[in-house]
């Protein structure tokens, strides 16, 4: 009625939000509307990526124009990027279930063929979602295998979940040594919660990672400089137990690694702007 006019003032906006609320009651019909919503730019802006996401939920409810959408846009699609954009958005509707009816299954099928994409992230959402048993039975050695895959093909978050399935012992034995390794590749990636994990390792000590205050302070200090709170936190509390030059030599270090990285406006030694005039 909104979207047409028809005995009701035409409101494209207002059509969108009882769409939005029909597909999470789960139709098919509304789901394809909102997706023709995004591709025609009406009461949304135009965005391809978005469209398809909402063919393709329409599609696996059974629309028969929603399934012609989507092999249209498949077709259009040459570099496959909006494909892989679309269906990511789309698994992970089906796993938040906010939007649409929550259906893990679903999320599952999306993110697989977006993974045999060559998207690494859904590798890694799948591992979690074997992690954290979600639509199915938890099966940390399963996790391990997806976030295994992801870190095959150099992917940083990949590395991060590595090593913290080997630092708590999930899937694979608990192993000090692998995760510190898998860490520092997540690390090196510019992970930065990667940093803080090796903060930790490195500030309380384990089998066969020996107590470090100095690199301790060096990865709190870089997580920090990449806008973790927690790292934040971390380094001051450690700075307030370490000498100052322990405190210089982890700073230096830091900003060896920093220049190395290519963020060298994220300097420790990098002089801060002055406050301007009131």
């Amino acid at each position: 009625m909104y979207s047409t006019g028809h005995g009701v003032e035409r409101d494209k906006e207002t059509a969108v939000r009882w769409y939005r609320m029909a597909a999470k009651q789960g139709s098919a019909v509304a789901a394809f509307n909102l997706g023709a919503a995004y591709y025609n730019g009406d009461g949304v802006p135009v965005d391809d990526a978005a469209s398809l996401e909402w063919f393709l939920i329409a599609k696996e409810s059974g629309s028969g124009p929603a399934a012609a959408a989507v092999e249209r846009a498949v077709a259009e699609d040459v570099r496959k990027s909006i494909v892989t954009r679309g269906e990511l958005q789309a698994a992970a509707l089906c796993e938040q279930g906010t939007e649409v009816p929550q259906n893990y299954e679903l999320a599952m099928k999306f993110y697989r063929e977006v993974f045999e994409r060559g998207d690494n992230a859904a590798a890694v959402r799948l591992g979690n979602l074997f992690a954290e048993g979600k639509g199915v039975s938890r099966d940390d050695e399963q996790a391990v295998t997806w976030y295994r895959r992801a870190a095959d093909n150099k992917y940083p978050i990949g590395y991060f979940y590595l090593g913290l399935m080997a630092d708590h012992g999930r899937g694979m034995a608990a192993d000090p040594i692998r995760a510190v390794d898998w860490y520092s590749k997540a690390a090196d990636a510019q992970e930065p919660h990667a940093m803080i994990n090796l903060g930790l390792m490195y500030q309380d000590g384990r089998p066969g990672v020996p107590q470090d205050n100095v690199r301790a302070y060096e990865y709190f200090l870089l997580a920090s400089l990449y806008g973790v709170p927690n790292g934040t936190k971390a380094a001051e509390q450690l700075k307030a137990r370490m000498p100052q030059k322990q405190i210089s030599e982890a700073k230096k270090r830091a900003d060896k690694w920093l220049l190395s990285h290519r963020a060298v406006g994220l300097l420790t030694s990098a002089p801060q702007p002055t406050e301007g005039p009131k």
